[in-house]
C-alpha cells in the first residue's frame, strides 16, 4: 500500500499492485509525505516498553509517574523505581503509543514520546531540564 498524508491523516492511495513484477501504483495531487506500508497490523504477541527517568546530571528520578496511552486512548501508568527505571509489560505488539512523564519536582523539555512497539523497546528515556 502507498499511504499519503492529506490534512494530517494517512490516506491509502494505492490503485494497483502486481506482486509478480513488484509494482505498486498510486496517484496523488501533491508531493507531501508518503509511506509504503505492509498491512500487518497488531499481532497477538505482547512486548515490553521500558526506559529511565533521569536528572540532567544523570542521577535517577524516583517516583516520577510514567504513562502509556494507546491509540484508543486507554491509559496505564506506573512510577519509576529508585534507579529511575520503569516498564510496561503486556503491550500489544504493532501498536503506536504515547509515553509521557510527570513529576512534581522536575520539568522535562520533551515530556512525551511516540513509540511504535513492533518489538520490545528498552530506551524510552526522559531527562529533566532542571
Amino acid at each position: 500500500r502507498i499511504l499519503h498524508i492529506e490534512n494530517g491523516i494517512w490516506v491509502d492511495r494505492t490503485y494497483s499492485r502486481d506482486f509478480a513484477t513488484r509494482t505498486i501504483c498510486s496517484q496523488t495531487t501533491s508531493l507531501s509525505p508518503f509511506a509504503v506500508a505492509d498491512n500487518i497490523g497488531p499481532t497477538a504477541s505482547n512486548v515490553t516498553v521500558a526506559g529511565r527517568v533521569l536528572l540532567s546530571t544523570g542521577r535517577a528520578i524516583q517516583g516520577a509517574i510514567v504513562r502509556i496511552t494507546d491509540s484508543s486512548g486507554v491509559v496505564r501508568q506506573t512510577r519509576t523505581s529508585a534507579t529511575g527505571d520503569y516498564s510496561f509489560n503486556n503491550v500489544a505488539a504493532g501498536g503506536t503509543y504515547v509515553i509521557s512523564v510527570v513529576s512534581k519536582q522536575f520539568r522535562f523539555a520533551a515530556p512525551s514520546r511516540v513509540v511504535l512497539a513492533a518489538d520490545d523497546v528498552a530506551d524510552v528515556d526522559f531527562t529533566s531540564i532542571e
